[in-house]
């Protein structure tokens, strides 16, 4: 390999070595996945590595592609096979192996942290409001209950968002700290913040007493003067 890179530097030519993995190093890096000696990896400025992303599943015709080199950032791609020598490329190799990781999770929650899922999926979809502890327990009040309520929503809105379920912010300090939470891949500029109160309704206004309905006629009512309530004094 070296003798060929030496005889034809000066043509400015790539040389391309297609070489198989050894048996049980699929998963590894590319530059110790290399069948025999690992002289050849290090030969080589490059190392682009091809396998299959799901082994176990034959349905799946993905590919991921990753690189090793020097001098070079590595690179990790999903591509698919249209056609003979057409590929195309399906995404970023991170990000799919997250997703998929996800999807993993969602499967094996529990009934409430499917529950608490559904909730913060339902709020962002009807009003694009975040969703928080103390929220959570209104909307599920079957689900928690009791005096360590709001605690268990929350540790279940945590929980999710370890998951990478949900997006997690803070807003506010000290006392007046809130937890807001909304589903992945969710854009912050569309979330409307939703008052931590309901607002009440505005208080009633007093009511005066009917002279009717007590059981007096306006046309008996007569104004008082001052010599009227004297005279009436000294009479009686």
């Amino acid at each position: 390999m070296r003798a060929l890179a030496r005889a034809l530097a000066p043509h400015k030519v790539t040389t391309i070595l297609i070489y198989h993995a050894g048996k049980g190093n699929e998963d590894e890096r590319a530059s110790t996945a290399s069948r025999g000696s690992t002289a050849i990896t290090a030969a080589a400025s490059r190392v682009i590595q091809l396998a299959w992303l799901n082994e176990k599943d034959k349905t799946d015709q993905r590919i991921a592609l990753t690189t090793q080199g020097r001098a070079a950032k590595p690179v990790g791609l999903v591509i698919e096979q249209q056609e003979a020598c057409r590929f195309i490329k399906v995404g970023d190799l991170e990000e799919i192996a997250k997703d998929e990781a996800r999807q993993k999770a969602e499967h094996n929650l529990t009934d409430r942290q499917g529950s608490a899922l559904a909730e913060v999926r339902a709020a962002w979809d009807e009003c694009r409001h975040e969703m928080e502890a103390s929220w959570l327990v209104e909307r599920l009040s079957v689900q928690y209950s009791g005096k360590d309520s709001t605690r268990k929503a929350r540790e279940n809105l945590e929980q999710l968002h370890r998951k990478e379920l949900f997006i997690k912010r803070t807003i506010g300090a000290n006392g007046a700290r809130r937890n807001l939470y909304r589903p992945w891949k969710t854009a912050l500029g569309e979330a409307k913040l939703r008052p931590p109160v309901s607002p009440k309704d505005p208080p009633q206004s007093p009511d005066y007493p009917n002279p009717v309905n007590h059981g007096l006629s306006e046309t008996k009512l007569s104004l008082f003067s001052p010599e009227l309530s004297s005279a009436d004094s000294s009479g009686s």
